[in-house]
């Protein structure tokens, strides 16, 4: 249930955004709304398991947050963003030898650009006391995802991002290239 929990807010607030900014118009029915919700089962965006758990008002704490406003005026959102990116081996296994490549593969919850720079969400439902707690859990992963969007899309990543759906906070790094 936790799983589906996580996806959904992840997938219900991507969802919603492609309806309420980012790109596209202001118009319809509020993303808040339950019968916003109906409407994107009833479509199909969201599986009826999906919109049974989705808390909308972390949903709403999300678009409404300062990263949530970022999110909204970018002109390019993707969420699920698919990638399969070669890396350096050294990455992925401390103590790889040098020049050894390995394939990942992964989807990140969230992209956005802001000022020609690709910022990197990561939704958590952990439930933790800090984010300092998330980030020693997640710095490993959100490093390998800011290496492999560089190298997919192209762009310089700007911020790797944890929002925590149980805190109702985002914390932020800016990415350095490790390697």
């Amino acid at each position: 249930m936790k799983k589906i929990r996580g996806l959904a807010l992840g997938l219900a607030a991507g969802v919603l955004l492609s309806g309420c900014g980012a790109g596209g118009g202001d118009s319809g029915p509020s993303p808040f709304a339950p019968e916003e919700r109906d409407r994107l089962v009833a479509q199909a965006l969201l599986t009826p398991e999906q919109g049974a758990v989705v808390d909308l008002r972390r949903v709403r704490k999300f678009l409404e947050s300062p990263l949530g406003q970022r999110v909204l005026r970018s002109p390019q959102v993707e969420k699920e963003r698919r990638f399969t990116a070669v890396i350096p081996a050294a990455l992925a296994r401390p103590g790889a030898a040098g020049g050894e490549e390995v394939i990942l593969q992964g989807a990140v919850d969230c992209t956005f650009v802001e000022d020609g720079r690709l910022h990197i969400i990561d939704f958590k439902t952990d439930r933790v006391q800090t984010m300092e707690e998330l980030w020693q859990r997640y710095q490993a992963q959100l490093q390998l995802y800011g290496y492999a969007m560089e190298e997919v899309s192209g762009l310089p990543v700007g911020q790797l991002v944890l929002y925590s759906t149980w805190l109702g906070q985002a914390s932020a790094r800016d990415y350095e290239k490790s390697y």
